[in-house]
């Protein structure tokens, strides 16, 4: 009767911790890649890579940088609605 109480307490443990762990990475879904937005982004370019390069250098925040580029290969969608808007 114990080896079963002790068993169950073991699994419900396991699945409990195993519940908690965070993820090794976080991804984030991008429209296109860094790369491409940044060569479609125009004159901008300089400012964009200059928000890029103090997240990544200046201040290293892994999840403000993921953010910065998430927000800059993502915001063509906007501009594609927008051009769809007035066409």
């Amino acid at each position: 009767m114990m080896g079963l109480f002790f068993t169950c307490l073991l699994l419900i443990l396991l699945i409990l911790f195993q519940g908690c762990r965070q993820p090794e990475t976080e991804t984030f879904p991008m429209l296109v890649d860094i790369n491409t937005a940044l060569k479609l982004s125009g004159e901008n370019r300089p400012e964009l890579e200059r928000v890029l390069s103090s997240y990544k250098d200046a201040q290293p925040d892994a999840l403000k940088y993921q953010a910065a580029k998430y927000l800059i290969c993502n915001k063509l969608i906007d501009a594609v609605r927008l051009l769809n808007i007035f066409n």
